[in-house]
């Protein structure tokens, strides 16, 4: 999952392995929304794979954004959004009026 694009097919794999483990294949007991709470809410503190896998995406762009950063994975993705205008796609362009 980290940066690369995830498939969908992939991430529904993901959890029914974690939602048949927990469950020994014989279907879900409680709902997954509630599942992901915590304990004190009756919940069981369940990973929401979705979320993990969209933090793991935020966090390569935050590390991407540090100027302190000299990583050669980032010399090498510069290459790469420079096809696409460079690292400024991840800056909030001001509206135009």
């Amino acid at each position: 999952m980290t940066s690369l694009q995830s498939k969908e097919s992939t991430t529904r794999e993901v959890k029914s392995l974690f939602y048949d483990f927990l469950w020994d294949g014989k279907g879900d007991k409680i709902k997954r929304k509630v599942k992901i709470n915590d304990f004190k809410d009756g919940g069981l503190r369940m990973l929401d794979i979705e979320s993990f896998n969209e933090a793991l995406k935020c966090s390569w762009i935050k590390k991407y954004l540090d100027d302190e950063n000299k990583g050669k994975w980032k010399l090498f993705l510069d290459l790469e959004l420079e096809r696409l205008g460079g690292g400024d796609v991840f800056y909030l362009q001001p509206e135009k009026e």
